[in-house]
């Protein structure tokens, strides 16, 4: 599907890429902006001006992008942005070097390894947090069924309380 979508050589590479953390379960993948500056036409989009790529072509290739693949993708110009905060809101930033090789945006090391690590990182996180959930969840429901027919609200609390701490890995 991707290739029948994008023609060129980093389009390809870059799709491979995003596909391959897709599969491993990734909810966004952001891709950095100015690492496309090298690349004259892409499709219909004009890739130009000084090295930057417009908003609106940045936009427009986020888009198609996302129409691809389904999934939410941004692309952001580097001079508009934190590096550190655009990892801890999305977890996963994306680039190309100057060898046209899929990267990571902040040590420039050659994927897949960097950042299938930090994607598998966040994912045992979030691994993490479902169990903690669900077994908050169990804990709470034993607790209210316990107290269904009490109206001591007071020792209620105190067990939600418990139940909630007690969960945690």
């Amino acid at each position: 599907m991707f290739k029948s979508v994008y023609s060129t050589e980093w389009q390809i590479k870059l799709g491979g890429l995003v596909t391959e953390l897709y599969l491993l379960g990734a909810t966004h993948v952001y891709l950095f902006g100015s690492s496309l500056h090298d690349y004259h036409q892409s499709n219909d989009i004009d890739i130009c001006v000084d090295g930057n790529i417009k908003l609106q072509e940045q936009l427009s290739i986020g888009d198609k992008f996302a129409k691809a693949f389904e999934k939410p993708i941004d692309i952001v110009h580097a001079s508009c942005m934190d590096m550190n905060e655009t990892i801890m809101k999305h977890g996963i930033l994306l680039t190309l070097d100057s060898q046209n090789r899929a990267c990571s945006a902040t040590t420039h090391i050659p994927l897949p390894h960097t950042l299938i690590d930090m994607l598998l990182i966040e994912l045992k996180y979030i691994e993490k947090e479902k169990r903690n959930l669900l077994r908050a969840t169990d804990s709470l429901n034993d607790v209210l069924h316990r107290h269904q027919y009490s109206d001591d609200t007071e020792l209620l609390n105190e067990e939600i309380d418990y139940a909630c701490i007690n969960v945690v890995d």
